[in-house]
């Protein structure tokens, strides 16, 4: 059965990625660290053998392609498409499960991050699962991966807030849908996940 990553990033573009980080670093520094870690996200993700696509936001494809082909790792990538966060998920995971049994979609700056992660929510949904999350320290999701396109998993989510997590799981009750979780994962949204990513080592 085959087996699709699909990984949400932004063009690596000075000023606007990681903006929450500019006024503590400044948008050079800022932009560093996203370029290592959407680097560090691709190794990830092709360490698994599954396919790989990078699905984009905004409209400078160029120096997202040079990123990728530093990356060394063999990846397509695509637009999204959607009003908000919710349905450009819903269309990238739609899009996928035409192509692929099993789709798996994450976000490009998972802090510890492990190929581990993606090759055991690929079982959990070989295992009869309905959807598989990977819950994120910051009340959201670094991983999600339904068994079939679902949309209404996606409605009524307060995007970029911290209550994504609990809207989703009340979401997941009302769609009666079979659930397993992967162990929790940080993202790097702020100065002290950039000062914890540099005392891993992660960041440079």
């Amino acid at each position: 059965m085959s087996a699709l990553i699909q990984i949400f990033a932004r063009a690596p573009v000075l000023g606007q990625v990681k903006t929450r980080l500019i006024p503590e670093v400044g948008a050079a520094r800022a932009l560093a660290v996203y370029e290592q870690l959407l680097r560090r996200t691709v190794r990830q993700a092709a360490a698994t053998d599954f396919a790989l696509e990078v699905w984009m936001a905004g409209d400078s494809p160029e120096p997202l392609e040079k990123l990728l082909n530093d990356a060394g790792a063999e990846v397509s990538i695509k637009r999204q498409q959607g009003s908000d966060l919710g349905a450009r998920m819903h269309h990238a995971l739609s899009d996928g499960l035409t192509r692929h049994q099993r789709v798996m979609l994450i976000g490009s700056d998972i802090v510890d991050l492990e190929p581990q992660h993606l090759r055991h929510a690929s079982r959990l949904l070989e295992g009869g699962a309905d959807l598989v999350l990977g819950p994120s320290a910051d009340g959201g999701y670094y991983l999600v991966a339904p068994a079939a396109p679902c949309p209404a998993l996606f409605a009524g989510v307060t995007w970029g807030t911290s209550l994504v997590w609990q809207q989703t799981m009340a979401r997941v009750a009302d769609l009666d849908l079979r659930l397993e979780l992967l162990p929790k994962c940080h993202d790097l949204d702020n100065g002290e996940d950039l000062r914890r990513a540099e005392a891993l080592g992660v960041i440079r």
